[in-house]
């Protein structure tokens, strides 16, 4: 059978390119070509002749005539489809590719590999996957699946049902933007209709006036026709009459009519003077009124568009993460806990990679805001890459263990684990003393699990979480009671004190900081800063903003009740975490993914390097916050707040004991309490939810 099976395959594969036929065309000698193939083939072959009428087989070389009297771009169009051929390659994608290995065509699926989440023929299990310890039977690995099947069902009716209430929430926005452009059309038609009534009325006033200014003109100019009108008839007519007695009068009745002539002619002469001497040229002269003029420069549009987004009820946390029981649905506990080994990736809420506890890998492009479960497909394209290349590039992507080098047969070190360490002696000046005090819980009624990105305190002790899983920011009181929240239509990032009573948080996907206002115990929403970056980290103090997207840092300066950017500093690197100002506005310090990389550095406000630091204690470094001139560092992968000198020196751990997987820290502005917020996926939920708060001295 599988002789059969290989025979068939190797027909469906085109002789040009030799991949599998991708829309086979068949030429008049029975050979069949993938259409793209065919159709460059015929071009070049044909490009040299003026007025080509056939064109050869690329196999055999027989002539086939051309199929149409188009261009011969066109001809591959208009060749014979081979049908039987499509519908073989039609049954292997459908059944074939499925039973047989992707990467040795006679051998049939019969193992599945958990460690990689890949298919196996009986030669890969043997040779490329010996070393892995989760090799099992398909038939063993399909049971697994079976088990949890029941679950599987529930949670995909639940995601129709809540898809289904998006679907027609989605719909009738579609009808309320349909609405509102009638509704906005209708008020332009309107705004036009009573801007022409008020034209027309202004337009009919200056008319009037024209006309009773024109009628008046009017009769004066008449008058005055009519003046040289009896002037002009009587000069003629004492013309024609001194002509007739130049020829036929007496001398003595020439000289008396002559003297009569001349008389009238003065006469004539004087009345056409004073009438010459008042006459004026008219016209009528309209001048726009200037206002109308300044009025017309000032309008540049009718009215301002905008669009405004407000949280829908279904804006709900389902789209950005899953709970652990979700997880447990969708993954087996083996093929979760050993997934980052293979091709397929997996992202936890904090960002580490999920790996067995005594082989895991760290990643180091991190943060908590945008986990996404990825649905895992054995015969996808990502898991159909070659094992050996897998495996290569996991040892390339992730940093060396101190242990030596990656042995399946031996253990390594887990980076996202607590691992023994030496007690860090003080050293480098004093060390500040913290001991835990109290500790509250972030999640509400309604909002049972948190993935708390960002926190502040506000000079009045309220303390204010940036929920990223819920897409809202939480207000507390003096006591750590749940005051409220306000919810944004995008996942915030981190959060930071303004001015006493005001905070800024950081939108990301909308590339803005956000100003919110505390106001009889509410947050009230105040202006917004484009910043034109995601940036996801910000930190105030002394005038001075600072905050930093994933690759640069961006510092503002408060003049005059506005913010003026004044750096811009790219970084060369992409894995930026969270930032601090100093209490002077002169100093910054930025934290950033990646040891062996200096994962702590500081800069001016200038955008000048001033120091690095890096510390195997310091991996994978999260919050960090100045208290003083020394510096307070979250070490996420050792549970540890380190402290740093004003030089960038080391000087021990401030915290040791008490947290699990700090993420966020943050001082309240007495200087005298420390808030830590804590991230992973294998935390409970209650130690999830759950803000430490020490005692500083």
């Amino acid at each position: 059978m599988n002789a059969v099976v290989k025979a068939a395959r190797e027909q469906t594969l085109c002789p040009v390119c030799g991949d599998r036929f991708k829309e086979p065309k068949t030429l008049s000698c029975v050979h069949s070509f993938c259409k793209k193939c065919i159709a460059d083939h015929i071009v070049k072959t044909t490009k040299n002749q003026s007025d080509p009428s056939a064109f050869n087989c690329p196999v055999c070389r027989k002539e086939t005539p051309k199929p149409d009297n188009g261009p011969t771009l066109t001809w591959a169009d208009h060749l014979q489809t081979n049908d039987a051929l499509t519908s073989i390659l039609e049954a292997f994608e459908s059944g074939t590719n499925l039973r047989t290995c992707p990467h040795h065509s006679d051998k049939e699926i019969e193992f599945y590999c958990e460690d990689h989440s890949l298919s196996l023929c009986s030669w890969c299990a043997t040779i490329a996957h010996k070393k892995c310890e989760g090799v099992v039977p398909i038939e063993e690995a399909a049971e697994r699946r079976r088990i949890d099947s029941g679950r599987l069902a529930n949670v995909l009716m639940e995601q129709s049902s809540h898809t289904e209430n998006i679907l027609n929430d989605r719909r009738s926005q579609l009808e309320s933007l349909d609405r509102t452009e009638d509704d906005i059309k209708a008020r332009l038609t309107n705004l036009r209709k009573k801007t022409m009534e008020a034209l027309d009325a202004l337009e009919n006033k200056v008319i009037n006036e024209l006309m009773l200014k024109k009628n008046k003109e009017t009769e004066v100019l008449r008058l005055e026709v009519e003046t040289c009108e009896d002037i002009l008839k009587d000069t003629r007519e004492c013309l024609e009459s001194f002509q007739e007695s130049v020829q036929n009068e007496q001398p003595i009745d020439f000289v008396t009519s002559y003297l009569k002539q001349f008389e009238m002619f003065q006469n004539r002469q004087i009345a056409l003077l004073n009438f010459s001497k008042n006459l004026k040229s008219v016209k009528v002269i309209f001048i726009t009124d200037r206002s109308v003029d300044q009025i017309l420069k000032q309008i540049k549009s009718l009215g301002t568009l905008s669009v405004e987004k407000t949280p829908s009820r279904y804006a709900l946390p389902y789209a950005k993460s899953y709970t652990e029981s979700r997880q447990s649905v969708l993954q087996t506990p083996r093929s979760i806990s050993l997934l980052h080994r293979g091709s397929t990736s997996y992202r936890p809420m904090s960002r580490a990679s999920i790996v067995k506890d005594s082989q895991s890998i760290p990643s180091y492009t991190s943060r908590p805001i945008s986990f996404r479960h990825r649905a895992i497909s054995t015969y996808s394209k990502a898991s159909s890459v070659e094992p050996f290349r897998n495996k290569q590039e996991s040892q390339n992507t992730s940093p060396t263990p101190r242990s030596g080098r990656f042995d399946g047969n031996k253990t390594t070190r887990d980076l996202t684990q607590s691992r023994p360490s030496a007690d860090i002696m003080a050293k480098n000046g004093k060390l500040i003393q913290a001991k835990l005090r109290s500790t509250f819980d972030a999640s509400t009624p309604d909002q049972n699990e948190c993935s708390i990105e960002g926190a502040t305190v506000l000079a009045s002790g309220h303390v204010v979480l940036a929920d990223s899983y819920h897409s809202s920011l939480k207000l507390f009181d003096q006591k750590y009671s749940y005051i409220g929240c306000i919810k944004f239509s995008t996942a915030p990032g981190d959060v930071t004190a303004f001015q006493d009573d005001e905070v800024i948080v950081c939108l990301p996907d909308t590339k803005q900081l956000k100003h919110e206002k505390l106001k009889n115990n509410k947050l009230i929403p105040g202006e917004s800063l484009a910043v034109g970056d995601r940036c996801t980290s910000a930190s105030y103090n002394n005038g001075i903003l600072a905050t930093c997207s994933g690759s640069t840092v961006h510092v503002f300066k408060r003049e005059e009740g506005r913010w003026i950017r004044i750096l811009l500093q790219k970084l060369d690197v992409d894995n930026l975490m969270y930032i601090a100002v100093d209490k002077e506005g002169e100093r910054i310090v930025v934290t950033k993914n990646g040891y062996p990389n200096r994962p702590v550095l500081c800069l001016n406000k200038n955008g000048q390097k001033i120091w690095s630091f890096t510390h195997e204690e310091i991996r994978l470094p999260r919050g960090i916050a100045f208290f003083g001139d020394q510096i307070l560092v979250v070490s996420w992968d050792q549970q540890r707040i380190l402290q740093l000198n004003k030089e960038g020196k080391l000087v021990g751990a401030v915290v040791k004991d008490g947290i699990q997987w700090p993420w966020k820290l943050c001082i309240s502005p007495l200087n005298d309490k420390l808030f830590v917020t804590q991230c992973y996926y294998r935390l409970s939920l209650k130690e999830k939810n759950t803000i430490k708060v020490f005692s500083l001295k």
